[in-house]
């Protein structure tokens, strides 16, 4: 029987990865910390640690407003990245032309701030100057860049430069600092996701197992992180993401045997290049390259502000981008999933629309479909689909619901 597997974030959990609510938290904290700053040439951590607050209340605060408690559920890591989107492209969203203004402190944080000069010491210098040919050249330098009329009085001159600088001094900044916010959480992802000790994935060993019993074995996860790849390297069995035959081709090759790994939203060692148009190519592309001594914090140190974010989709917003391989990706997820007759889903939230919709098509293809689900609290969830879930599908004797953690739900339904 073909199967195929599906990963979600609960997955994740027993190798030290935390979940959606527990990552805002490791965000938070991070952001937090006296010494912030991502990398060492970070000079906007101030301001992004401003923002990522700000936002985090005004989340919390939302939640007590429908009466839920703020404190036991917490604000999902991609909500938080959803909101710092939605203000980074506020001015062009379809909604803007109907929004009055938005909170005041958004604009102030939001705002462009130069370098402040020193005013005073710049009012002292004209004061000294201001006698020969060096009053000319100030006052002809004033009158071309800062006011028409200048009289020579040095206090009015004063007054009339300070009033300049102070206005070119802040500007609006047209979603800049929310963008490099949106920038700066990816990077801080790696961090947070990154597995280096092989034995913290050696609950996923079934896998492993399973993929050489059956010679192929097709997982797809909606995770960003190593797992998968770790516990495949530390068995010696070659794991295949397809990501350099799509860069080279522009298709997936998940064919012949082994462990295939398709990443529906990318992966932290993933990096992203826009690659211009050339001869044999002649249209401009997206190539995803893999960084094999991938490292977060001494990357992120080494590079600073130049550091590229890894290419992955974070947040609800950008689901169905058409930048990089993240589409091909789904629809290599619905053409496996097709020809499987078996769909394990392992701690997988079921939040995601357009996964959810492939997996119901596959469902309503045909009675042999069966669904197993390894997730402690399904039978619990108040997620929407899941209810559905429970509904239709225990009626027909087509959902198989395993209420234990990865490792010992593997270890049943593998048994």
């Amino acid at each position: 029987m073909s199967e195929t597997i599906l990963l979600g974030a609960g997955a994740s959990v027993e190798a030290g990865i935390p979940d959606a609510y527990e990552m805002t938290k490791k965000i938070i904290q991070k952001v937090n910390e006296p010494k912030f700053p991502i990398g060492p040439f970070d000079k906007e951590a101030p301001e992004i640690k401003r923002v990522i607050n700000f936002l985090l209340g005004g989340l919390l605060f939302k939640l007590g407003q429908t009466n839920h408690n703020p404190l036991q559920e917490g604000v999902n890591v991609e909500d938080l990245f959803n909101s710092v989107l939605l203000l980074a492209e506020r001015d062009r969203l379809e909604v803007a032309p109907f929004v009055e203004s938005w909170h005041s402190m958004i604009d102030s944080l939001d705002s462009l701030n130069s370098p402040r000069p020193d005013l005073e010491k710049i009012i002292d210098a004209i004061t000294e100057a201001a006698a020969g040919e060096a009053e000319k050249r100030i006052m002809t330098f004033l009158r071309q860049n800062y006011f028409r009329r200048a009289g020579s009085n040095s206090r009015r001159i004063a007054d009339q430069l300070k009033r300049a600088l102070e206005a070119n001094h802040q500007k609006p900044g047209r979603g800049h600092i929310f963008s490099r916010t949106a920038t700066r959480m990816l990077m801080m992802l790696g961090e947070i996701v990154w597995v280096n000790d092989p034995t913290k994935v050696e609950y996923l060993i079934p896998i492993v197992d399973r993929t050489k019993k059956n010679q192929r074995l097709l997982v797809t996860t909606l995770n960003y992180d190593n797992t998968v790849e770790l516990i495949a390297s530390s068995q010696q069995l070659p794991c295949n993401t397809g990501i350099e035959s799509w860069s080279q081709t522009g298709t997936f090759d998940f064919k012949g045997n082994g462990l295939h790994l398709i990443k529906l939203h990318g992966s932290i060692d993933w990096t992203s290049q826009r690659h211009a148009g050339s001869r044999e190519r002649p249209m401009p592309r997206t190539v995803v390259s893999k960084i094999d001594d991938y490292i977060p914090k001494q990357d992120i140190d080494r590079m600073g502000n130049d550091a590229r974010p890894p290419a992955v989709i974070f947040g609800q917003r950008n689901k169905l981008t058409s930048d990089g391989p993240f589409l091909d990706l789904l629809r290599q997820f619905q053409n496996e999933l097709r020809d499987s007759n078996s769909l394990i889903v392992i701690g997988y939230s079921f939040r995601d629309s357009h996964v959810n919709t492939y997996i119901s098509q596959w469902l309503n293809e045909s009675p042999d479909h069966i669904l197993s689900v390894i997730d402690p609290g399904f039978n619990t969830s108040s997620e929407e689909y899941i209810k559905e879930l429970r509904r239709m599908l225990r009626l027909e004797n087509r959902l198989k619901i395993i209420e234990k953690k990865t490792s010992e739900g593997l270890q049943e339904l593998f048994a």
